[in-house]
């Protein structure tokens, strides 16, 4: 069984080569909204807590997935849809594979002055953006407040919006600091703009 699992991983991977892969919006003026880290879909259990891990075993749960060998639930297939399509494919497992070796980052594709919006997540924790805003791609960090409405355990949270204004190539890294300052989670999206 393990041995047609990795030859059925393998030609899903080969055959998947063949295919372009992005996350292009149909409109080019509507932003691209991505509420999720992507890959963060392995579970893994430590001290009675359930965390996701981005990594290898992510890029084969999602293969798995894909082949209908496994289950996922809601978080799980956001977390999994890599290439940003709304479907959950061997292009996805692929794409994953290739990021937790650090071959590439997630693919973007965007139309000048389209928005890319990273969020929004807890401000719990702190999401930072390692990569700097320039003329060419603008970055911000949005902090929304509380409702003054708000209920116990309500909190503030965070919004990544990125908006390249230039056609040509970026790399955006982010990463997600827990409360105490060490990284919990990280994503690194390739963008391609487009006039």
């Amino acid at each position: 069984m393990k041995r047609f699992l990795c030859i059925l991983f393998s030609i899903l991977l080969c055959s998947c080569l063949i295919f372009p892969v992005s996350a292009e919006n149909s409109a080019e003026t509507e932003p691209v909204t991505l509420g999720v880290f992507p890959g963060y879909v392995h579970p893994v259990a430590e001290n009675g807590i359930i965390t996701s891990e981005c990594n290898a075993s992510a890029a084969r749960d999602t293969l798995r997935y894909a082949a209908g060998l496994e289950e996922f639930d809601d978080y799980q297939k956001k977390a999994a849809d890599v290439n940003f399509d709304g479907e959950v494919t061997a292009v996805d497992a692929r794409i994953l594979l290739r990021y937790t070796a650090g071959l590439s980052g997630f693919p973007v594709t965007l139309h000048v002055g389209q928005e890319f919006r990273f969020g929004p997540f807890t401000a719990w924790w702190t999401l930072e953006c390692l990569t700097e805003s320039s003329d060419e791609c603008k970055i911000e960090r949005e902090v929304i407040p509380m409702p003054e409405d708000s209920k116990p355990g309500d909190n503030a949270s965070y919004v990544l919006h990125v908006t390249p204004n230039e056609p040509g190539e970026y790399t955006v890294e982010i990463i997600y600091l827990g409360y105490t300052n060490e990284i919990e989670k990280t994503a690194r999206f390739d963008i391609t703009c487009i006039e």
